[in-house]
């Protein structure tokens, strides 16, 4: 399975917060020419412009992300986080 994450930024109808942001993780197929899939994080920021939940985003270390794609694999498969 090839995954490459992809920042995600939706608007929220909360006034203090109103956007929030997650990954998603598409699977590709094996032979690179179409998505036949996904897994996405639950909502892991949230700010007051669409900018600052995309920087928050973006600055997540690469094992951070990992885990966060191990956790969304386990859900999508059934498993518990536990």
């Amino acid at each position: 399975m090839l995954f490459r994450s992809s920042v995600e930024v939706e608007r929220t109808p909360d006034l203090k917060t109103p956007y929030e942001g997650y990954l998603v993780f598409p699977r590709w197929a094996q032979s690179g020419v179409g998505i036949v899939g996904h897994v996405e994080t639950p909502t892991l920021e949230r700010g007051r412009t669409a900018e600052e939940v995309t920087e928050a985003l973006e600055a997540r270390s690469l094992s951070d992300v990992q885990d966060l794609l191990e956790g969304a694999i386990r859900r999508g498969s059934g498993e518990s986080d536990d």
